[in-house]
């Protein structure tokens, strides 16, 4: 989970809940507040900040503004992976890589926090954890956390990292232009690669495990989330007893028909997050069942993971990994859509399996290619020329109604 906003005392005591990633859109009114800021100050500058519901920033202004008693309290700002290090290490850090998604306030190019970036938005950048590599040693067991675990005090800990990177090395993507699609509740297409600089389709390049290789991110925030949405909506008891309904869908036509959704929930991934962020279904008919809802559902993710990827290297091969890449009718479909192959992994492990090769890697233990030892492929979805053919004209369809649209919606998501 990432990025998440702990404040802590100076014992490292929790003061609140912990706030959520881009799934809590409470910060609304100081991201308006901080982005009047920055367009301000970077008004003549090339380099652009936009704050979106992932920003962390926002959420840390919030506290402050809305919740004085904790803010007089708080002497660090951790994440849920931070937390759990400093109560075995009494170290406050982040990697590089969940800090540079919290958004604005992480600079790139000095692999720290700006403190100026703080400064516009009125924030003291000594609440902020160290930023380290994720397969850096962070500290060592300490002797309360020995007598409570059992682990032996002394006992090397490393950063770590939030759940996407861990994910990625889970599937053996770690290799220039590897590329892995995560079926999560946010759905991002990770690729490999060997520089920090931005390419020219503005695709920011990311800080990875290590200080060699970067990753460019396209995808969409909305992923498995909508279907948990959709669940709900339609009163099945879990997401997969909903999923056990693809097997009618085959012969169900959704957006070949004219009916399509367009799930965004929330802002989306970087450089698309001007996108709405309401979701909505277009070409409703009395004919139409819950079936043809769920089909367009899953072409709407569909087309905009496609959209996502327009800019992005080219890519043809994906791995895929995460809970959603166990339904094989949603992995076809997006084969058939984005015209890509997909492999996904034999007995996954996911997370846990990411972060066991960081610690075995930081310790010098393993290489990083021992990872082509512990994966192995299991089904490989190819794209059906005839589907991808027929979905080729109606993406051009999506994106003009989707471009017809954003206006609209995103008029009604700025005076909720």
């Amino acid at each position: 989970m990432f990025p998440v906003v702990l404040p802590v005392d100076k014992n490292g005591h929790p003061l609140r809940d912990g706030i959520l990633y881009n799934i809590d859109t409470r910060s609304k009114k100081q991201i308006d507040y901080i982005q009047k800021k920055i367009d301000k100050y970077y008004a003549h500058k090339p380099i652009r900040n936009n704050l979106t519901y992932q920003s962390v920033i926002p959420k840390i202004k919030w506290i402050k503004d809305n919740e004085p008693k904790v803010w007089k309290k708080t002497k660090s700002i951790l994440d849920p992976r931070g937390y759990i290090v400093f109560k075995l290490t009494d170290k406050k850090v982040i990697d590089h890589y969940t800090a540079f998604h919290s958004g604005y306030g992480y600079s790139l190019s000095e692999y720290n926090w700006n403190k100026r970036d703080f400064e516009i938005a009125e924030i003291d950048i000594s609440i902020m954890p160290e930023v380290k590599w994720s397969h850096e040693v962070a500290g060592y067991i300490n002797s309360e956390s020995a007598k409570k675990t059992g682990l032996l005090e002394g006992t090397p800990v490393i950063t770590g990292t939030g759940d996407a990177l861990a994910e990625m090395l889970s599937s053996g993507v770690y290799k220039t232009k590897d590329t892995v699609l995560l079926y999560g509740s946010t759905m991002p297409i990770m690729t490999i690669s060997d520089n920090y600089s931005t390419n020219k389709s503005k695709y920011l390049k990311a800080p990875s495990w290590t200080k060699s290789k970067s990753i460019i991110s396209s995808g969409i925030r909305s992923g498995m989330s909508s279907f948990s949405w959709f669940k709900n909506l339609t009163g099945y008891k879990t997401t997969e007893e909903l999923f056990l309904q693809t097997r009618k869908l085959e012969t169900i036509k959704a957006s070949e028909e004219g009916l399509f959704s367009f799930p965004y929930f929330t802002s989306q991934i970087d450089p698309k997050n001007d996108l709405q962020r309401r979701a909505s279904f277009l070409g409703l008919s009395h004919h139409h069942e819950l079936q043809h809802l769920f089909k367009a559902l899953i072409e709407g993710i569909g087309f905009s993971l496609r959209l996502s990827m327009e800019d992005s290297p080219e890519i043809t091969v994906i791995k895929a990994i995460g809970g959603g890449s166990q339904n094989s009718f949603l992995l076809q479909t997006i084969s058939d859509i984005c015209n890509i192959e997909q492999h996904t992994i034999l007995n996954s492990i996911g997370a846990p399996l990411g972060v066991a090769w960081l610690a075995g890697y930081g310790l010098g233990v393993l290489g990083e290619s021992s990872l082509e030892n512990w994966i192995k492929k299991d089904i490989i979805y190819l794209p059906r020329k005839e589907k991808n053919k027929v979905y080729e004209e109606i993406y051009i369809e999506f994106k003009k109604i989707l471009n017809q649209s954003i206006d609209f919606l995103n008029y009604y998501d700025s005076n909720s």
